[in-house]
């Protein structure tokens, strides 16, 4: 999708959520194909569905946000550790 930003025209990508159950749809839009984008966007739809659990495909977008969080939580469990 291309939007309008002042006097340029930029690139967005659309985030399709379904729900497996009700077979709901719901689309954010992401400003760019990285894995921090792809993480706004689900916490977007998360902050505004309040969804419980979410099952994303395994893009590669996906799967790098996923190691990025995970290396994200191990890095504040230590510093956790070291401020005890």
């Amino acid at each position: 999708m291309i939007v309008t930003v002042g006097r340029r025209t930029e690139k967005r990508w659309g985030v399709l959520i379904t729900c497996l159950t009700t077979r709901a749809v719901h689309l954010e839009i992401a400003a760019s194909l990285t894995p921090s984008s792809a993480i706004l966007a689900l916490s977007l739809h998360g902050a505004t569905r309040h969804a419980d659990r979410d099952v994303p495909d395994n893009a590669t977008n996906f799967t790098k946000a996923n190691k990025e969080l995970k290396e994200a939580a191990l890095k504040w469990k230590s510093m956790q550790r070291q401020n005890e």
